[in-house]
């Protein structure tokens, strides 16, 4: 049983995507016009927004623009957290090619930014991005171990949402590394952690209620169905009736006449 749940959570934790910031609503068309007039910093900066425009729909377009905010860089004199910027998108590029070993070193370039200047936040997105490339990678200890790293900052900062991702992806990590006795104890967090096993209760005393609504409809579609019936029967007979009264009418009629 525990094999089979662990087993199901595995496809939902494949699932999962890169913790990124929000997107610039800023459309692609719009930013490619103005890298034609754009000074270098500025075309920079488009190139990488253009880089996470595109690193899920096209990985073509996307290391495009990426080499070429690269190129920009390196002609530029850019501050600590810009480096950190590029190194994210450019993580973001290549884990989306596929490319695990190159994204995980851009992602921890990323992440040594983050844990200089103390940006918990931060930490735990970029500790849960390096956990989930290398489960795609199928080093399943360092996943583990970056799992481990990303649940600290996410329990610290009571984030319950990125929690009950990192509980999934734990309990899948430790599942494939055979230390099950870890993967339930993880599972067992997820349930505790998040109430779920409140949040089942509530939806199994929903499905209740609709499943005796549902056949308390069908009750009354019957009902209906068979009282639809007796009465088109009534109606039956009363023209049946009719039918034989107006013979009776027309045979006295015909006797009149004779």
């Amino acid at each position: 049983m525990m094999k089979q749940t662990l087993l199901f959570f595995y496809f939902l934790f494949f699932l999962a995507s890169l913790q990124a910031a929000p997107a610039n609503q800023t459309s692609p068309e719009v930013l490619i016009a103005k890298l034609k007039t754009a000074k270098e910093h500025a075309r920079f900066e488009i190139n990488l927004e253009l880089a996470r425009y595109y690193s899920e729909a096209s990985s073509a377009e996307a290391l495009k623009y990426a080499n070429a905010a690269v190129d920009l860089g390196r002609k530029l004199i850019l501050d600590d957290e810009e480096i950190a910027e590029m190194n994210s998108t450019m993580g973001a590029v290549y884990f989306y090619r596929e490319d695990y070993e190159k994204s995980a070193v851009y992602y921890q370039n990323e992440l040594k930014y983050h844990i200089e200047n103390d940006e918990l936040n931060a930490v735990m997105e970029s500790s849960f991005n390096l956990a989930l490339i290398y489960s795609y990678a199928k080093n399943y200890k360092k996943a583990a171990e970056y799992y481990e790293k990303s649940l600290a900052a996410a329990l610290s900062l009571n984030n319950k949402s990125l929690q009950e991702r990192i509980f999934i992806g734990l309990a899948d990590s430790y599942y494939q590394l055979k230390k099950y006795e870890n993967a339930y104890q993880s599972f067992k967090k997820y349930t505790e952690e998040l109430n779920l096993s409140q949040k089942l209760s509530v939806l199994n005393a929903r499905y209740k209620q609709v499943q005796t609504e549902k056949i308390a409809t069908e009750k009354k579609v019957q009902t209906l169905v068979v009282d639809t019936a007796n009465k088109s029967e009534a109606i039956k007979g009363l023209a049946q009736q009719n039918e034989a009264k107006s013979e009776k009418i027309s045979l006295q009629d015909q006797t009149i006449q004779l």
